[in-house]
């Protein structure tokens, strides 16, 4: 009873902070780009799958799209095929050898170097304006 009443806390702990974050990205951003992923697929990585059940990445996708409708914003989902990862930010090479245990990125053509994660993010942020500017 003990374990089931932490596990509760936990849950609504997620639910709120996903609830705070889609609602303050809604109301600030008019233009939200998302990565679209293979969750299911990921799922199956055993490496990866806790941290990701516990990331809640379908609810925070469904309640940002919602509430997204609701302030005008527009949330555009970038496809899981589009590199975003290996492309470099700044000229769009493209790095194939990149591993997830590769935590900064190098661009073998310019010489940027960033955080992976903070590259992927402009690399998303690009795409999604892109597509957004040719769909009406």
């Amino acid at each position: 009873m003990k374990l089931a009443i932490q596990h509760y806390h936990v849950t609504c702990s997620r639910d709120d902070f996903l609830h705070k974050l889609t609602t303050y990205l809604a109301e600030e951003f008019a233009l939200i780009g998302i990565e679209s992923l293979n969750v299911p697929g990921m799922m199956k990585n055993h490496k990866l799958a806790q941290a990701l059940a516990d990331a809640s990445f379908g609810k925070l996708s469904k309640l940002l799209t919602s509430k997204a409708e609701v302030t005008g914003a527009k949330v555009v989902s970038v496809g899981m095929f589009f590199p975003s990862s290996k492309r470099c930010s700044q000229c769009h090479h493209i790095k194939d050898d990149l591993t997830l245990s590769d935590r900064v990125y190098t661009c073998l053509n310019c010489g940027m170097v960033c955080d992976r994660d903070l590259n992927a993010s402009i690399n998303i942020l690009h795409e999604a304006i892109r597509l957004s500017e040719s769909s009406p």
